[in-house]
This record gives structure tokens, sequence and C-alpha cells, in this order.
């Protein structure tokens, strides 16, 4: 699964609304050397959600397969603004 698929088949947008007040969240896979962001973010009620989130689409990505086995690669969550809220590693836990 391409990280544009996944970043775009946001069910978190669809449930809450893309227009609703909730804020924004932003999701960034950071390697070593490079870094992908999430160009359209998703609205979540709060930080937790947003945590669930990354740890949901860490799993995914796992699942797809893919070069997500680093073990410095982290998922950083920021805020509308670009501010990083907290990061969760891909490898916790392993």
């Amino acid at each position: 699964m391409a990280l544009e698929d996944l970043f775009s088949d946001q069910d978190d947008n669809r449930q809450y609304g893309a227009n609703s007040i909730f804020p924004r969240y932003r999701l960034i896979i950071r390697w070593p050397d490079q870094q992908h962001l999430d160009p359209e973010g998703t609205r979540l009620p709060d930080d937790a959600a947003a945590q669930r989130y990354a740890e949901r689409v860490i799993r995914e990505l796992k699942e797809a397969g893919g070069d997500y086995d680093h073990p410095e690669l982290l998922m950083v969550v920021a805020d509308d603004d670009g501010k990083e809220l907290f990061i969760v590693p891909f490898n916790a836990g392993t």
C-alpha cells in the first residue's frame, strides 16, 4: 500500500466530517534521512484519538509490507500548524 493511498483513505475524516470542529492532526513518517508528510491531515477529537490513529496507520503499513522495519523509524503526530505533539516509534514493543 502506498503512503498516499493510506493517507487518502481516511475513515476518520469521513466519521468526524472534513469540516468538523475537531482539530486536524498531521502524521509525519520520519526515517533518519527523509520524511513523508500527510498532506491533508485528519480531523480527530483529541490527542488520544490521534495516537490511536497513528498506531493504526503503523500497523497497516507494516502489514502491507515495505521499508517499515528500520529501527529508527518514527511516526510523528503534529497539529495543523506543524507543531510536533508526540512521537510513536514504529518498532515499539517489538
